[in-house]
């Protein structure tokens, strides 16, 4: 007969190395990311080609800041023609600068904004072993937004844009102390937390309960990349956060799911708008519908910039 506490010493060794599987899966930078469209942007290739053909024609400058935590973090730069303010721009998870927000650059310079496309901590050029699902990003974004309004002035306004990761990001950044022109937010289907996102993607990925796993990658998570998947949400953040904010998300999203959005959007207290998009998939919905994704972000920049 074994044994029980042979037994349990290899449940537990079991739970160590799935719990750390799990976590690296969920948070360790991925060196090499393929620059070909695939899952949900499969099927839109071709067009995310010429937009990424665009941005690179139209980038004038890479930009180089330093994080609260040493990082060197890049931006690429994207003029307009008399500008009457600037828009940054945030990628999704496990994704790139030229990739998951790249078909709304042009669309978004064209209305009168320089760009400032973001690569995201951990991601393309910028440095970062971690991933902390806008955890510590949301610092990264007020740096960039300080740049902005250091470069360019109090009187140009400031958007904030993301989508997925990117609109968690930015949603997290706006309970801090950013500057007074940042004027408002778009979110495309952003996560509540990095606790919820990583304990759906294990249920529905991985078949693997909350308990005691997604604990397990706490554990790792504090331990190796110093941050605690529940240290803060998006709902912390619409506690504090005075900016309107334009929420846009797919009914069909099974990755992130729309439940998510309408969380955040209940929890908005400042002025506030939804967009849901009937039958797109995740981070697809500007690729889906465009006309009216365009509508719904003219109307809402215009609304709410200064300088119009």
């Amino acid at each position: 007969m074994i044994p029980a506490i042979l037994v349990l010493s290899v449940l537990f060794l079991l739970f160590v190395l799935v719990s750390y599987c799990l976590f690296y899966f969920a948070c360790v930078r991925v060196y090499t990311l393929s620059d070909e469209p695939a899952g949900t942007w499969k099927k839109y290739a071709d067009r995310i080609y010429d937009c990424r053909k665009w941005l690179r024609d139209h980038t004038t400058e890479k930009i180089e800041c330093t994080s609260f935590d040493g990082l060197k973090l890049i931006s690429l730069f994207v003029p307009a023609e008399n500008p009457k303010g600037t828009i940054i721009v945030m990628h999704g998870y496990r994704s790139r600068s030229d990739m998951d927000f790249v078909p709304e650059v042009e669309f978004l310079n064209g209305l009168g904004y320089n760009l400032l496309v973001v690569m995201q901590r951990s991601h393309d050029e910028s440095e970062g072993k971690y991933i902390t699902f806008g955890v510590k990003e949301r610092f990264d974004c007020k740096m960039w937004a300080e740049y902005v309004a250091k470069r360019f002035g109090n009187e140009q306004d400031i958007f904030l844009s993301g989508i997925s990761m990117g609109a968690a990001t930015v949603l997290m950044a706006s309970g801090l102390d950013l500057p007074s022109n940042v004027r408002g937010i778009i979110a495309d289907c952003g996560f509540t937390s990095a606790w919820e996102i990583v304990k759906r993607v294990g249920k529905k990925d991985m078949h693997l309960p909350c308990f005691p796993f997604v604990y397990g990658v706490n554990f790792f998570a504090k331990r190796l990349a110093k941050f605690d998947l529940k240290e803060y949400s998006t709902l912390d953040a619409m506690k504090l956060n005075r900016l309107p904010i334009l929420f846009i998300h797919g009914d069909a999203d099974d990755f992130v799911p729309i439940t998510m959005t309408m969380q955040n959007y209940k929890a908005c207290k400042a002025p506030k708008e939804l967009l849901v998009i009937r039958g797109a998939a995740h981070a697809t919905s500007y690729l889906s519908d465009t006309e009216l994704c365009q509508k719904a972000i003219l109307d809402f920049v215009n609304q709410y910039a200064v300088n119009k």
